[in-house]
């Protein structure tokens, strides 16, 4: 499975998706890709993230988007996902 973390108005916002669609081909509106790649999962569901995003020419950051996407898939509030450093 792929992957990318983008951040816009403050926010990140993980987009995952199947191995058959290119990086570049997802957008999220207002956002930039901040990083990719890939990712999958051990049997107990938690992310693992490695890798690059060749067509977005940005790495992964597995420990920040294992964060991210461990938040994301238990479906936490908005407010975890906001970048207090921006």
């Amino acid at each position: 499975m792929k992957y990318v973390i983008f951040k816009g108005n403050g926010c990140y916002h993980p987009v995952l998706f199947a191995d058959h669609t290119t990086h570049s081909q997802i957008k999220v509106e207002n956002a930039t890709p901040i990083s990719a790649g890939f990712v999958k999962f051990n049997s107990m569901n938690e992310p693992t993230c490695y890798g690059k995003a060749d067509s977005l020419k940005i790495e992964s950051n597995p420990e920040q988007d294992e964060q991210i996407i461990h938040l994301w898939q238990r479906n936490h509030g908005m407010s975890m996902f906001i970048d207090y450093d921006s």
